[in-house]
C-alpha cells in the first residue's frame, strides 16, 4: 500500500512536471519566433544600409568622372532610381535566387546603358573602370 501511494504521487508529479514544462517549452517557442522575426526585420534595414552604402565604396563619382552640375544631377538621380528598383526586388522574399539574380542583372544592363547615354566617351571608359575595379 505505501509503495503504492508513492508510485501514484510519483506519476501525478511527473504529469504535472510534464505539463509545466510543455507550457514553457510553448512560451519559449513563441517568443523565439516573435524574437526572429524582429531579427529578420532588423537585418533587412541593416541589409539595405550596407548595400546603400556598398553601392558607392567611398567613390566620389562626380570628382572622378568631372562630372557637370547637370550631369551629377542625372547620375544622382539614376543612381535613386535604380537603388530604389533593387531593393524592392531584394525584399521579394518569395523570389527563387535565379529569377532573382536574373532581374538584377537586367537592372544593371538597364543602368549601364542609361548612364553610357548620359556621359561622354571618356567619362563612360573611367565609370567602367571603377566599377570593375569595386568588384
Amino acid at each position: 500500500m505505501y509503495l503504492a501511494a508513492h508510485i501514484k504521487i510519483y506519476t501525478n508529479m511527473n504529469k504535472i512536471f510534464l505539463l509545466i514544462a510543455s507550457a514553457f517549452l510553448c512560451l519559449m517557442n513563441l517568443s523565439c519566433n516573435k524574437a526572429n522575426k524582429g531579427a529578420a526585420q532588423e537585418t533587412k534595414i541593416e541589409n539595405k544600409a550596407n548595400l546603400s552604402s556598398a553601392s558607392q565604396k567611398n567613390i566620389n563619382f562626380t570628382e572622378a568622372l568631372g562630372l557637370s552640375p547637370k550631369q551629377e544631377q542625372q547620375f544622382e538621380s539614376l543612381r535613386e532610381k535604380y537603388m530604389t528598383a533593387m531593393d524592392g526586388i531584394r525584399n521579394d522574399d518569395e523570389m527563387d535566387r535565379d529569377v532573382l539574380k536574373n532581374r538584377i542583372m537586367k537592372l544593371r544592363k538597364e543602368q549601364l546603358a542609361e548612364v553610357e547615354a548620359m556621359l561622354d566617351v571618356e567619362q563612360f571608359k573611367t565609370y567602367k573602370k571603377l566599377i570593375n575595379a569595386r568588384g
